[in-house]
């Protein structure tokens, strides 16, 4: 799936990698939270800056905890995976084939959320108790803890969003899939409504950009980076949905799970 990705370790047997387009997100986060106004405007500017490295690589590991989630999940119910991978739009947990049954889909999607929680409830705590660490370090962990814990609760909420192929989007397949027994109408029903998000999520990003256009001072242009982000994840969530519709409404052969080799 990935001709350009760089494997970095093995987890469990499960091969850890990143394509090598993550680099494009990796040192667009890094700028967008150096040029950030409240982040951390009292400090020296290299501890600013390095700050700003360290949120960016928390939240990359932050994707391989929830797709490792999936991962494991997988394997406890009898799916072989084939390794995690981060990319442009985030992460995939690359399995050799779906789960055969709703109910795995169901296991194997929302261990994803389920991991990204505990991470969440896990910062919640280290965040209150950075409060007490004082001086230029307190202030450095607490804004980096803080950022931490709401780009996962954001990602988190983002990803339930009944938009296939997102986990919500999963989630809602494998409601449809036991309601009716049908993987094939499920998933053909579930990437409709993505496409319908996604377009969305396109025009929110457009109008984010126009309502922000007028200027290029820093926190404005943050803002408008921000929209033009939320256009290309719609526009890649739109693409993936709309391909995996004609898919499956064109070909008989993807009417079953067992012939699906999709990553999760």
């Amino acid at each position: 799936m990935f001709r350009r990705r760089v494997h970095f370790l093995h987890i469990a047997g499960i091969s850890v990698g990143a394509d090598v387009s993550s680099v494009l997100v990796l040192l667009l986060v890094v700028w967008s939270l150096g040029n950030r106004p409240g982040w951390l405007p009292d400090l020296p500017s290299a501890m600013r800056w390095g700050t700003a490295l360290m949120g960016a690589l928390l939240l990359f590991l932050s994707i391989v905890i929830h797709e490792l989630g999936h991962a494991f999940a997988a394997r406890a119910v009898g799916t072989e995976v084939e390794r995690v991978t981060l990319f442009l739009f985030g992460g995939v947990a690359e399995l050799r084939s779906e789960p055969l049954r709703p109910w795995r889909d169901a296991i194997t999607t929302g261990a994803g959320p389920a991991a990204t929680g505990l991470l969440v409830l896990i910062l919640w705590l280290v965040t209150r108790a950075s409060v007490a660490v004082t001086g230029d370090i307190g202030a450095a962990a607490f804004t980096l803890l803080q950022y931490l814990l709401t780009i996962n609760t954001l990602l988190a909420l983002f990803n339930l969003a009944p938009a296939f192929p997102l986990d919500g989007g999963r989630l809602l397949r494998a409601v449809l899939w036991q309601s009716k027994g049908d993987y094939r109408w499920a998933t053909v029903v579930a990437a409709r409504v993505g496409t319908i998000l996604a377009a969305g999520l396109i025009l929110f990003g457009i109008l984010v950009v126009l309502r922000f256009g007028q200027t290029l001072a820093a926190p404005e242009l943050g803002i408008r980076l921000s929209g033009l982000w939320y256009a290309l994840i719609g526009t890649f969530l739109l693409r993936s949905s709309l391909q995996i519709a004609q898919a499956y409404r064109a070909s008989p052969s993807l009417g079953s799970p067992e012939s699906s080799n999709a990553p999760s």
